[in-house]
């Protein structure tokens, strides 16, 4: 299952984009019959390229260093969970608020030369959430731009997989809920 957003030049001149990744209801009992540490659930996946090369853009653009592009996600770093195999994304809710309990979110991701959305592949690679520097955590794994993976042309698709992740003995019901800002990165 997969969820596709589109932005062209109008919506990203706006700054106000959003996606919302509903992972469905899953009964409590999916939840509760999970292993400690592992996934359930239903896996949606978000993709991310561009239509243009860096080589085609805009002279008025500067591609300083090369021609790449990343994807950073900020997170809130108190909602940050590392159980020391992997990082995990909290609630932003409260047990007082309704937020499910002993649950957070796994982010994977992947990378592929494809030049448009494709349903062929996902995130595989889980994300150390707690790697983010100035430009968040990045989609390609690297620390920063400059070990950024080369765009060739148009063709670098990344993949952003979300699922549910059983991190307590006990799982209480509830909604989840979590916001990360998005950014693209050129260098």
């Amino acid at each position: 299952m997969s969820e596709s957003n589109v932005l062209d030049s109008n919506t990203i001149a706006n700054a106000n984009s959003s996606l919302t990744m509903k992972l469905g209801t899953v009964p409590l009992t999916t939840a509760q019959a999970a292993a400690l540490g592992a996934t359930f659930g239903p896996a949606k996946t978000v993709y991310f390229f561009t239509k243009s090369s860096a080589a085609s853009l805009p002279a008025d653009f500067s591609c300083s260093g090369g021609q790449a592009f990343d994807v950073g996600l900020t997170l809130p770093s108190d909602k940050i969970l590392n159980t020391g195999s992997q990082t995990l994304l909290l609630s932003t809710g409260t047990a007082d608020s309704g937020a499910v309990g002993g649950v957070a979110l796994s982010l994977k991701s992947t990378s592929a030369l494809i030049n448009k959305f494709s349903g062929d592949f996902v995130g595989t690679t889980p994300l150390n959430l707690t790697k983010g520097g100035p430009f968040g955590v990045l989609l390609s794994g690297n620390n920063n731009l400059t070990d950024a993976v080369a765009n060739t042309g148009n063709a670098r698709t990344y993949a952003l997989t979300a699922q549910f992740a059983k991190t307590s003995n006990t799982v209480t019901a509830g909604a989840y809920a979590a916001t990360i800002v998005v950014n693209m990165w050129w260098r």
